[in-house]
């Protein structure tokens, strides 16, 4: 099933993932796998995410919540939070509705609160720093970026794009002339390094650390 994942992944821009998703959906169901049928769902709402479908924010809309009902009943938060953060909240960001995207994080911090599910609180952390970032809001950019590197610290949660936040905090401080702030975030970020993109954006973060100090 992981190996027709990856296949689905290549054809993500091509409106046959729809059909391929059913298939990795039955495949995953006939082996109990809820895991492997969340992952064909978010697959289907990843194809409306990524393309320029005619009814793209409605069928968005419908898949994302489509896998929020699929998760809320195999209880698999994940996911939940994933599909409503990471895409639908990202959508409404990527259109310039930045209320809309706003009301949608503030709903599920409030959801992922109540539950106290830290990964849900994190990945709404994470888009709230990013709507901040569009509206080049520099201290409520910082104090997302900052809530959800403590939070990841403090439960131990593996976070696989840690280090790009940790380069964007240096970035800002950079900005603001905090040179020392800005060389220990420099720092961490190097460490957690887990990708050549993860990689390119700590060493240009490096560069612009370099030009603010002259």
């Amino acid at each position: 099933m992981r190996e027709y994942y990856y296949r689905c992944m290549n054809c993500i821009n091509d409106p046959i993932v729809l059909s391929m998703a059913d298939t990795l959906y039955s495949m995953a169901e006939k082996n109990n796998n809820v895991r492997m049928q969340a992952v064909a769902l978010c697959t289907k709402v990843d194809y409306y995410f990524k393309t320029h479908h005619a009814n793209k924010k409605d069928s968005l809309v419908n898949w994302v919540n489509q896998v929020k009902k699929f998760a809320k009943k195999t209880n698999q938060p994940q996911y939940y939070y994933f599909v409503w953060a990471e895409r639908l909240a990202s959508y409404y960001l990527s259109q310039g509705e930045y209320n809309t995207a706003l009301f949608e994080i503030q709903k599920m911090l409030k959801e992922a609160e109540a539950e106290n599910f830290k990964e849900g609180i994190a990945d709404c952390y994470s888009c709230l720093s990013n709507i901040y970032s569009t509206k080049q809001m520099d201290e409520k950019e910082l104090e997302y970026l900052q809530k959800e590197i403590e939070l990841c610290e403090a439960n131990d949660i593996d976070r696989y794009n840690i280090a790009i936040n940790y380069s964007k905090s240096a970035r800002i401080l950079a900005r603001m002339q905090r040179m020392s702030k800005a060389k220990e975030q420099l720092m961490k970020a190097e460490k957690l390094v887990k990708s050549p993109y993860h990689s390119f954006y700590y060493k240009l973060a490096y560069a612009y650390y370099y030009i603010q100090k002259k």
